[in-house]
């Protein structure tokens, strides 16, 4: 069973722990519109762009009526009213619009997100998602954009688009008018593609771009417009552009929202974020808020996430222009307000806030955002009563946290450091009186105040320090009451296959440790001994995470995890009862390991080794290594068709660095120095799992 109210009482125990109409599908032929050519001042801008069409005058396309049916011969289609478009691509085409995700490095255009992508196969399409270059291959992308545009005059809109990425010396065909059902629209080639890539990846691709917008009366208040890319690589242009032409043909433009449609479920593009404005928004059930602002210059950015109702557990997540998560914040009880401070952002572009509830609940909430050129909470700053604040101490410093608190009011404190810095609280009273302090753990491990009674009304301060010089990034959460926190059961450690009985007493939390790695898929089940037991189970990581929660059966049946691990470490499975009562309970945890590589020996510096790897494997050398000691890693695929990638193993095995720079058919080099001795690891992969013959040196510097 689950309940709103779940979050508050877990979370507590958790810091304590770890101490139109749809396309048809009836066959119809699509009305071909003439290839719109280069001109000749526009091939002059590359070398190689005599590969693209000779110019020849074409005459803007007439509108035609609507055929009964937008389907080509075997032809398929992506999208629908759900995602306010809808597109046919062919049969052999694959519809990658199910795997996009919000912090995907390739698709993070500065006019809007992504709600259709479809590749000329998966392979494409999986090197489109890595970020990878596409050396071969075509894709097409649909986006929903509200960029300002006006009614009845798409060439126009199309221009401003153009010159709003920057992108007007990559033009390289005139802007030409459509029309598509109720939409105008106008489409241009370009070389690149600026508006998937405005970092200037994809430089070997050329891409039409059509933009369409509304007719007059038919505006929405929203001014949303719909927005398709076709990319291919230049020497293939000729080839894949009838085809972008038939597929653009067979668009079809829904009702447009600000919704989008992810793997991970449905966004709304909430709007922008501007310094020193609060923007109120709600959430609905099942639904993610995305906000996005935009920096030119390095800022140190602070956010805050205020919900409005004590049932919310509000999560706030911050991803760069490249799509990589800055931050993610969910550290404090339901109804906990969620700051994050001073991150410095150095990196020009567009970056994505997304709030969401940990349970998908909907409800109202206030997100502000500021900027500074300094550091506003390098010293620390103020801290209210049910707030948590992520921050980081600097080397040999400090920062002190000051609260308002009344004579007899119960306060918890808890203090999450990151894995690798050990934290000090230290609580002082209105008259600078230590009235607690705390370092009972090593690095990464929490410190908790629990259920602390104020003696006094006044203003309270929290010193947050290190026990070495190093400083660290931290979380310090700050709330009422502690009850919620008093019991806890460290119940010790689970390996793979294993099962263990333990009893609960009451109101008490069981906390599980486990080591795990990357690609493992992991089960995790909690069965009842006693019928009256309601267990429910969370599933963090070693930065105290929450990756998954589950509660969904009544008293007396089992409960069960299943998902597969995204990084090497420990991970944390917190067990207890929803009502508190106690009761005997059997937890099991299994596996689908990674597959281990295959050993294939050592290397001595300024070897070289050939070999091959099979489809699906992966293959490992070994290597002596000294500390301060610079190496290089250099792996040749001896095919143009392979894609080859590094794992760096440090002594420990565990994986310390990736590589996987280039395109298909590059090398891949790697240098380092190498920061302690012992025997380290060369991990190969292949990214499409299909192995190939290759060349490994290792040499010294």
């Amino acid at each position: 069973m689950q309940n709103k109210g779940l979050s508050c009482l877990v979370v507590g125990f958790l810091f304590v722990t770890v101490a139109c109409n749809p396309i048809s599908p009836e066959n119809g032929n699509l009305a071909v519109e003439p290839a719109v050519t280069i001109p000749a001042s526009g091939v002059e801008q590359l070398p190689t762009a005599t590969n693209l069409p000779k110019p020849t005058p074409a005459p803007p396309p007439k509108p035609t009526p609507e055929p009964t049916s937008f389907l080509l011969n075997n032809w398929e289609s992506i999208g629908d009213e759900t995602y306010g478009m809808q597109m046919a691509i062919p049969a052999d085409w694959a519809d990658m619009s199910g795997e996009i995700q919000l912090d995907t490095t390739a698709l993070k255009s500065p006019v809007g997100l992504i709600s259709l992508l479809a590749t000329n196969n998966p392979r494409t399409g999986a090197a489109l998602l890595a970020d990878k270059d596409i050396q071969v291959g075509a894709f097409a992308a649909g986006l929903v954009t509200n960029f300002e545009a006006k009614a009845d005059v798409p060439v126009t809109n199309l221009s401003a688009l153009i010159r709003h990425l920057g992108a007007e010396n990559q033009v390289v065909s005139e802007i030409m008018p459509v029309e598509s059902g109720s939409m105008m629209g106008a489409y241009v080639d370009v070389l690149g593609n600026p508006v998937l890539f405005p970092d200037g990846n994809g430089q070997n691709l050329v891409t039409r771009v059509y933009l369409f917008s509304q007719k007059v009366g038919e505006e929405s208040e929203e001014n949303l417009q719909p927005l398709f890319v076709f990319s291919t690589p230049l020497p293939d242009w000729e080839r894949y552009l009838p085809l972008f032409i038939q597929m653009a043909d067979s668009i079809r433009v829904f009702d447009l929202n600000r919704e989008v449609t992810l793997s991970e479920g449905r966004l709304l593009v909430a709007g922008e974020l501007e310094p020193g404005v609060s923007v109120n928004g709600r959430l609905d059930f099942g639904v993610k808020d995305v906000w996005t602002f935009t920096i030119s210059d390095p800022v140190y950015t602070t956010i805050t996430l205020n919900p409005a109702a004590e049932n919310l557990d509000m999560t706030l997540s911050l991803f760069d222009p490249t799509g990589q998560t800055l931050s993610r914040i969910d550290n404090g009880f339901a109804g906990d307000i969620e700051t994050a401070t001073d991150l410095f952002l150095n990196q020009a572009g567009v970056y994505v806030v997304e709030v969401s509830d940990f349970f998908g609940e909907g409800g109202s909430y206030e997100l502000t955002l500021s900027q500074s050129e300094t550091p506003q909470f390098s010293g620390g700053g103020y801290i209210e009563l049910g707030q948590s604040i992520q921050s980081e101490v600097q080397p040999k410093s400090g920062q002190y946290w000051t609260f308002t608190g009344a004579a007899g009011t119960l306060v918890s404190i808890v203090l999450a450091p990151d894995v690798n810095f050990d934290a000090v609280l230290t609580l002082f009273g209105p008259d600078d009186v230590q009235l607690a302090g705390l370092d009972e753990g090593y690095s990464g491990d929490a410190e908790v105040l629990s259920g602390f009674e104020l003696p006094v009304t006044g203003e309270y301060t929290i010193w947050v320090g290190s026990f070495g010089v190093n400083g660290g990034a931290f979380t310090l959460s700050l709330d009422e009451g502690g009850e919620d926190t008093a019991n806890f059961y460290d119940a010790g450690d689970l390996s793979y296959g294993e099962s263990k009985q333990e009893t609960l007493q009451a109101y008490e939390a069981h906390t599980w440790f486990f080591e795990g790695k990357a690609g493992d898929e992991v089960i995790l089940e909690v069965e009842p001994q006693d019928p009256a037991l309601d267990l429910d189970i969370w599933l963090l990581d070693q930065e105290l995470n929450r990756l998954a929660a589950q509660d969904e059966l009544l008293q007396g049946e089992p409960e069960s995890l299943r998902m597969v691990l995204s990084s090497d470490g420990q991970y944390i499975l917190l067990i207890r009862d929803f009502n508190g009562i106690p009761g005997n309970y059997v937890v099991r945890l299994s596996a689908v390991p990674m597959a281990t590589p295959e050993g294939r020996g050592m290397m001595q510096y300024g070897q070289t080794v050939t070999g091959v790897l099979d489809m699906k494997h992966t293959v490992v050398y070994y290597f002596e290594g000294q500390q301060n000691e610079t190496i290089q890693v250099e792996l040749l695929p001896i095919s143009l068709e392979s894609d080859f990638a590094l794992t760096i193993l440090g002594p420990n095995g565990r994986s310390r660095y990736q590589i996987d720079e280039t395109a298909t058919g590059h090398p891949e080099t790697f240098i380092t120095v190498l920061d302690e001795d012992g025997m380290w690891g060369i991990v190969i992969s292949e990214f499409f799992d299909e192995g190939g013959d290759y060349a490994l040196t290792l040499s010294r510097q």
